[in-house]
């Protein structure tokens, strides 16, 4: 069956119910900055950053508010083909791209946008035998998704509460969230993200879908896999994002010259160094962009600490601009708009 148009957004905004593990995540900086907290120590011991390729760069909007079918950066290796035939550093091992969350795979057949399975995840217990995941799989099409954290929602009554969850020593202070203007993240690098430090990174598999007939462009596309999760995560949801924590896990993630996916598996567990805190439901409706999405609250009051009339200024923005332009896809906000 094909999914309508309209089922994603109906899904996400209308409140009934919450997307399922993993459906949101967080990714506030620029490409420059998304750069720099992904610098690593290559094998000739120097520290490098990874380099965009395939400008792709310029496909990417940071957000506090990002659902499937967004384009957000991921980490692979140097090594792929299409990489090396685009030229890059020779101090490069591994290299930024912005690609489409939700995997199409490379076999199907007519348009991308009419794949009829959302591959937003894939469980790693079964993702060896699913037809959707064999392609990239076989192919060592290994990447890791980079976010600033992600969100999951814990069935609550009434209704279910939603908690954004990172890496422990880089969770945002509520200082740092507050110095953060609606429009900041949209300001590419000279925004400020209340993120520091490293990003969030998660295992995933990339395909190349292409036309049948040779023209148009080549669709990159993603997923995240999934694990069990254990306590006390496990009191939130039964799963997570397979995180791989530390530069080791990530080069070992991504060398699928010298790592064979048999080793590659190993790698896929939970881990214990991350954190999560109660956020407001604002970030059920996909529209609202604003800091308030991973500002902490008090689940007992359901309130905004703050800056609900900032938040209501973008939305009114943002729909204005849609109603304008007839795109129902992330993007950047008009900033100057008049309402």
């Amino acid at each position: 069956m094909v999914l309508p148009w309209f089922y994603h957004r109906f899904y996400f905004v209308s409140g009934l119910e919450a997307p399922k593990m993993c459906g949101r995540c967080a990714c506030t900086r620029g490409p420059a900055g998304v750069a720099r907290a992904c610098a690593y120590r290559n094998r000739k011991d120097v520290v490098v950053e990874p380099n965009w390729v395939l400008n792709s760069d310029k496909g990417y909007w940071p957000s506090y508010n990002v659902c499937p079918q967004s384009y957000t950066p991921v980490l692979i290796s140097a090594a792929h083909s299409h990489v090396m035939q685009a030229g890059c550093s020779d101090s490069n091992e591994r290299v930024l791209q912005s690609m489409k969350w939700g995997l199409v795979p490379s076999w199907h057949k007519g348009d991308a946008d009419n794949f009829s399975t959302l591959c937003t995840n894939c469980r790693s217990e079964s993702m060896l035998t699913k037809p959707s995941f064999r392609g990239a799989i076989s192919k060592g099409q290994r990447c890791v998704i980079l976010a600033d954290g992600f969100y999951e929602w814990q069935r609550a009554k009434p209704g279910k509460q939603p908690y954004f969850v990172t890496f422990a020593d880089t969770t945002p202070t509520k200082e740092s969230i507050q110095l953060c203007k609606d429009d900041d993240v949209f300001d590419d690098d000279t925004q400020s993200s209340p993120f520091k430090g490293r990003m969030l990174t998660m295992a995933g598999y990339f395909d190349i879908w292409r036309p049948a007939n040779g023209a148009g462009q080549e669709l990159f596309t993603y997923t995240i896999i999934t694990v069990k999760s254990k306590p006390p995560f496990s009191e939130i949801h039964d799963r997570l994002p397979a995180i791989l924590d530390g530069d080791d896990a990530i080069s070992q993630w991504l060398d699928f010259q010298n790592v064979s996916m048999e080793k590659a598996v190993d790698l896929i567990h939970p881990v214990d160094s991350l954190k999560w805190y109660p956020v407001s439901t604002t970030v059920n409706n996909s529209r609202n962009k604003s800091p308030d999405c991973v500002k902490e609250i008090d689940p007992s009051t359901k309130k905004l600490p703050s800056t609900q009339p900032s938040l209501l200024k973008w939305v009114t923005r943002s729909s204005q601009k849609k109603q304008s332009s007839g795109n129902d896809s992330d993007g950047p906000p008009t900033k100057k708009e008049k309402l």
